[in-house]
């Protein structure tokens, strides 16, 4: 990096930290007096430890934020970069899990609330470092970075269990819910001192996300989370929704001017108007698709008014049927050639017999919709023209994938061994077996999921747990925390198919270098694992050079991803048998590229418009929806509501007013 790149970093790094700091300053005094008000002996120990430690965490923090620009810069001073400490190991009690679980969901909203100016971020973080690659795991405004600190600062002070819940309550009104100005401020500086001054980002609107409705999160351990079986490492299955009916009941008649309305025939009347609204913005379903289901709106409503199951149901027949209607792709959006598509004909006409004889009768639904799906799967050919390349072309791009994230786990691994005297058969194991398992968390979550820092850790700890010269706590502290150790190693080596013998064998292995110190040991890491590949970094004449050299041979899927809305979901296929799940997050203009993020907000993808044309001729990769239609819909009208009744009510104030 030139002088002029680092006095850049340097300024953003100082107007961050004083951002920060202050944000953070303020957070820890609401803290204080929310404990003042609660009449508790545990809020009041905490009060007081939290005063006398306030200065020194304020400091802490501002520590571990320096730290993390230094790391990411490697430039050497007094200040040593953030570094796990062994001899805070511990296990976790219940009390700490709820608030350790608290911090990951704030994190990812933050992350999700601010991803498009994150994406601005990191592309010109990445432009300034030129070779270094900067993601989720090292950027220092990124929210994992930023509550890491947070916690490691809290953690410092000794507070109680929930009143650390209460401490990161504050830190996420008074910082992650600001964190969209700091990253403005950062994003201008670079702007200003010529860092890709015309970068254009177009990512999902903050409105939209801040009101999303969310999953119930997994309360289980992280590092369970962390070391489960492919299937488990999958996006969790929606928690069903339980009488939706009611809940959107309460949420309307907040308002005071409804309550005199009230009455059942006049909310399924307006629930349902706000269902359609939902569904006809729901740009995922094509828009000819969406004008057939729009001729249903009477009918659902004389549905809705005669078995209130529709609402709260998700497996009820009607809305199956309309749920398998989105799923219709015709083969082609223009307007004067649907009434030659076979499939808009057949829904159509599907559509006009359930408005035309629908008499309260479910099971007319059910029949339509399993006579749409015999005849999606006996026309599918005819419906979509069939991809023109070659297996062998599909083949590559799958490999292409697999290849990056089998280079990025060889170079994580690569950076906690070097310069270590490590065996050589647990070196062998490092760099094959588990740098399969964590090729298996890249691909499901990327590098700033929920399973990395368990793994990571993990690794660190096997790492540790060979190295000579320990001292007896050291060995103690070893001893109990080495079967915990074991068994998520042998829980990866599960994941990436190995038997039982080979399991044991390697399991002797790690337990003999561990009793012997260090074993066959070797100082330095041999040149087939040094001469890895580095991270490539994108930059605009790579990027177009390469979208120049792969081009779809139908121009139709070059316009399809030119096209694709921020927010829809697409399916990857991965090395012939790995499926991976993610958003399109933001669009990038220069050059034209795409960034594709999973549940977590964690990038996972960053793909050329040309690359993403490509994969979906060669059918390697293709639009999904992460949840059906109808309960898209009903999440979208619970957040509208929900939103409506955090704003003043204007009939309330009047009302009060004339009092």
């Amino acid at each position: 990096m030139n002088e002029a790149n680092k006095n850049t970093l340097l300024e953003v790094r100082n107007a961050a930290i004083v951002t920060l700091t202050g944000w953070v300053q303020q957070a820890f005094h609401d803290a204080v007096v929310t404990f003042e008000k609660k009449a508790m002996q545990s809020s009041s120990h905490d009060s007081r430890l939290l005063k006398k430690s306030l200065d020194q965490a304020v400091r802490h923090f501002q520590h571990e934020t320096e730290a993390d620009y230094i790391q990411l810069t490697g430039q050497k001073s007094e200040i040593q970069p953030r570094s796990f400490d062994y001899r805070s190991l511990k296990l976790v009690d219940n009390g700490q899990l709820e608030s350790v679980i608290a911090l990951e969901g704030m994190i990812t909203h933050a992350r999700n609330c601010n991803v498009t100016e994150y994406q601005r971020l990191t592309t010109r973080f990445n432009d300034l470092f030129g070779c270094r690659y900067v993601d989720e795991s090292n950027n220092p405004l990124d929210p994992a970075q930023i509550g890491e600190a947070i916690k490691l600062s809290v953690e410092a002070i000794g507070l109680s269990p929930d009143g650390q819940l209460t401490v990161y309550r504050h830190f996420n009104q008074r910082v992650f819910h600001q964190l969209e100005s700091l990253l403005q401020q950062a994003n201008g500086l670079l702007k200003a001192r010529g860092v890709l001054p015309g970068l254009e980002v177009s990512g999902r609107r903050r409105e939209d996300i801040k009101t999303r409705r969310c999953n119930v999160r997994d309360t289980t351990d992280p590092e369970v989370r962390a070391f489960s079986s492919p299937a488990s490492l999958a996006p969790p299955a929606k928690s069903g929704q339980q009488d939706v009916f009611t809940l959107l009941q309460i949420l309307m008649h907040k308002d005071v001017h409804k309550v005199a309305m009230s009455s059942p025939v006049y909310d399924s009347i307006e629930m349902t108007d706000l269902l359609f609204r939902a569904i006809w913005e729901d740009v995922t379903v094509p828009e000819s698709i969406r004008k057939l289901i729009g001729r249903t709106a009477l009918t659902i409503l004389k549905a809705s008014l005669h078995d209130r199951r529709f609402w709260d149901d998700p497996a009820h027949p009607i809305r199956r049927f309309l749920n398998e209607l989105a799923e219709a792709r015709p083969g082609s959006g223009l307007t004067e050639e649907l009434e030659s598509d076979p499939l808009y004909l057949k829904a159509r006409d599907l559509i006009a017999e359930f408005v035309g004889n629908y008499n309260d009768d479910e099971q007319l639904a059910d029949d339509l919709r399993k006579e749409l799906e015999e005849y999606k799967q006996q026309h599918t050919p005819t419906v979509r023209p069939q991809a023109t390349r070659t297996e062998s072309d599909s083949g590559e791009l799958c490999r292409q994938r697999l290849e990056e994230a089998r280079d990025c786990a060889s170079r994580k691994i690569r950076e906690r061994v070097l310069d270590m005297p490590i065996p050589a058969t647990l070196l062998e194991l490092l760099h094959t077996h588990l740098r399969d398992f964590l090729v298996e968390i890249i691909l499901s979550q990327g590098t700033g999921g929920n399973s990395w820092k368990p793994v990571m850790k993990t690794i660190d700890l096997l790492i540790w747990s060979v190295q000579p010269g320990k001292s007896e706590s050291d060995r103690d502290r070893l001893a109990r925390l080495n079967e915990k150790l074991l068994s998520n190693i042998e829980k990866a080596l599960r994941v990436v198919k190995l038997n039982t013998r080979q399991i044991d064998t390697l399991i002797g292995a790690i337990r003999n270098a561990q009793e012997s110190g260090v074993g066959d040991t070797i100082s330095a890491i041999p040149a087939a694992y040094q001469e890895l590949p580095k991270p490539q970094v994108h930059s605009s004449a790579g990027a177009v050079a390469a979208a120049a050299s792969r081009q779809p041979a139908d121009q139709r899927f070059m316009q399809e991803a030119a096209n694709l809305p921020v927010g829809i979901w697409m399916e990857f296929i991965v090395d012939g048998s790995h499926s991976l799940r993610c958003t399109l997050a933001a669009k990038i203009t220069d050059p034209a590229s795409c960034i594709f993020v999973n549940r977590q907000g964690v990038k996972v993808l960053d793909k050329t418009v040309a690359d993403l044309a490509c994969e979906l001729e060669a059918g390697t990769a293709r639009q999904i929806s992460e949840d059906v239609l109808v309960d898209r819909a009903i999440d979208t009208v619970i957040a509208r509501l929900r939103a409506r009744n955090e704003e003043p009510a204007v009939a309330r104030q009047d009302l009060d007013s004339a009092a």
